[in-house]
């Protein structure tokens, strides 16, 4: 299966969409080993929901992109040069 990404490096070095899997085959096929690879919350909830939110419940979401790595809004990789 083919993902629905443009992630091919143009004239002008602009990035499209990334997957962290596509990311993260990138970084290794060009030397970088990956040290750390995380996510950003997950939206269970509907964005306008999520801005009325407390703060109580973000640490929460914010653990979402752990456990549902490929679901995350950013995919958040350290990656070092070899």
């Amino acid at each position: 299966m083919r993902p629905f990404v443009d992630y091919t490096a143009r004239g002008d070095n602009h990035v499209r969409v990334y997957t962290g899997r596509a990311l993260t085959k990138q970084l290794k096929e060009r030397g970088f080993q990956i040290e750390k690879h995380t996510g950003s919350f997950v939206p269970f909830i509907p964005y306008s929901l999520f801005k009325k939110m407390t703060s109580r419940l973000m640490p929460m979401l914010a653990m979402m992109g752990l456990v549902f790595l490929g679901l995350a809004i950013h995919a958040i990789i350290k990656a070092q040069k070899k």
